[in-house]
């Protein structure tokens, strides 16, 4: 008797592949976004992912308040997006990762004038950024590249 294991083995951990495709099924990004948060008096990584993930909702809120005006508050309308929190050792750089996609009668350039003017309302924010265009679902991949943990929830949506 011999036991026979199928599967793909270049996943690092468990759930990477399942989690990286309910990622692309939330819609098309369009651009990659890093964000560097300013520290402040928070001295605990945890009060700062808190703090970050309230900071980044506020942002995403905005964004889709510029591109949708009320059809974003009566739930008719949002942008794909995926987020994540990370840091360097001993909570370091903190910084989010985003995945955001753009309104489909939105030319590019008008939108990411859109994502650069919002990062100077949310005070929690760096002014220090980085924007591209998504090329191919490999951000994705570098998304999730610490595992689920790193992940705001709460910042992942469908576009609707």
């Amino acid at each position: 008797m011999s036991l026979i294991i199928s599967g793909n083995f270049d996943e690092k951990w468990v759930g990477e592949f399942a989690l990286k495709e309910w990622l692309l099924g939330l819609g098309i990004f369009t651009h990659a976004l890093t964000i560097t948060l300013i520290r402040g008096s928070f001295h605990t990584p945890h009060l700062t992912r808190i703090e970050s993930e309230k900071a980044l909702k506020r942002y995403i809120r905005i964004v889709n308040n510029c591109c949708f005006q009320k059809a974003f508050n009566r739930g008719n309308k949002s942008l794909p997006c995926a987020a994540v929190y990370e840091t360097k050792l001993y909570d370091e750089n903190p910084h989010i990762h985003l995945a955001i996609g753009s309104p489909h009668n939105m030319n590019p350039r008008d939108f990411e004038n859109i994502l650069v003017d919002t990062i100077g309302q949310i005070r929690m924010f760096n002014k220090i950024y980085d924007l591209k265009p998504v090329v191919s679902s490999g951000w994705i991949g570098y998304l999730i590249k610490n595992g689920s943990d790193s992940l705001i929830s709460s910042c992942c949506m469908a576009e609707r």
